[in-house]
């Protein structure tokens, strides 16, 4: 195995999984965007919007395909699985990977359509219909672990959990929204 491949994107995965933590820390509850739409609520929609498309568009970068075109090489997950061609974890890491690709679908049509380009019939449409549901992008992150964990249980390395990342209280957007409703309740009683 190529170490530095796995290990970037190992770091990829890790990376995206931080800001997704830090997106369901912002907009995972209606409490929290009550709260950030009562201090800016339009700076914070656009916030919100945008790490949504970075999240998707970094996700769907890792599912691109290993070879585009006639010279542009990719380091993708089938990099990956075409590394571990013809190894005791070839079959399942070409299961994970066709589960990977048909559960980011609803992904790619979201990019596709209203990211990469600009659909006709989309843009004449509510643009909430093609929203990426949470529960999609917590399935990928599973599926991302159980490919990553076969390729590092088969090479002997530590599996690593994927969905525990840790935050330092003085950089989570948690503090953020603390900070927020302590503004919130100073000038709600500086009214009383």
């Amino acid at each position: 195995m190529n170490i530095e491949r796995y290990q970037i994107i190992k770091n990829d995965i890790l990376s995206i999984r931080a800001s997704w933590e830090k997106f369901l820390q912002l907009f995972g509850s209606e409490e929290s965007v009550e709260l950030l739409n009562f201090f800016s609520g339009k700076c914070f929609g656009f916030f919100q919007k945008s790490l949504n498309d970075s999240i998707v568009l970094s996700i769907l970068r890792l599912l691109d395909p290993h070879k585009q075109g006639k010279n542009n090489i990719n380091l993708t997950i089938e990099t990956l699985v075409i590394e571990y061609k013809d190894t005791r974890i070839d079959s399942k890491l070409q299961t994970i990977y066709s589960k990977l690709k048909e559960e980011s679908e609803s992904l790619r049509e979201y990019r596709n359509k209203k990211l990469a380009h600009q659909d006709y019939d989309t843009k004449l449409e509510d643009i909430t219909s093609l929203f990426v549901g949470k529960e999609v992008i917590e399935d990928i992150f599973v599926l991302f672990q159980e490919f990553m964990n076969e390729i590092e249980d088969c090479n002997g390395i530590t599996k690593y959990d994927y969905k525990s990342i840790k935050f330092d209280i003085n950089v989570d957007c948690k503090s953020l929204l603390f900070k927020i409703e302590d503004y919130k309740r100073m000038k709600e009683f500086n009214r009383g």
